[in-house]
């Protein structure tokens, strides 16, 4: 986490940081993470997107198998 944050400080063009981490409890708290030590580390008028990658059910996947939760995610995060 300081390397990333580092890099993102001493590289300003840099514009948005894509986390990869399971949608797990923990991977969201450690994004949470992440997200604050990077807006910490920047200057406030300095716009940096964090974005995560996208997580719900998969194409053609069959709804009787997924759990509550997947299915909450997939409509949270529907386009």
């Amino acid at each position: 986490i300081e390397l990333l944050t580092q890099r993102v400080k001493d590289d300003t063009g840099i514009q948005e940081i894509i986390l990869a981490l399971n949608p797990t409890l923990e991977g969201r708290n450690t994004s949470l993470l992440i997200e604050r030590r990077l807006r910490a580390a920047i200057p406030a008028e300095r716009e940096l997107k964090t974005t995560h990658l996208a997580c719900g059910l998969p194409k053609g996947g069959e709804l009787e198998y997924a759990d509550e939760e997947t299915i909450t995610s997939a409509l949270e995060n529907r386009k």
